[in-house]
């Protein structure tokens, strides 16, 4: 893994819909192959609750810049 931040965008449902090029060693596949998964397939640990609280933020109007897990 190189250390570069992976960023993953994903819709509110959980559905992977962009990947960045560091996520290939990340998950050791590559970045194309994550669009249209569910964060909770990767098994990041507490994917479902880090995915809730960004969805609450993302209601009241915030939106974090960095979201350590």
């Amino acid at each position: 893994f190189s250390g570069e931040l992976v960023v993953l965008f994903s819709l509110p449902d959980g559905e992977i819909v962009d990947a960045n090029t560091p996520a290939d060693p990340a998950f050791d596949l590559p970045a194309s192959s994550l669009i249209g998964k569910p964060l909770a397939r990767l098994g990041l640990s507490r994917s479902e609750r880090i995915l809730a609280q960004l969805n609450a933020d993302a209601e009241r109007g915030e939106m974090p810049l960095h979201h350590e897990t």
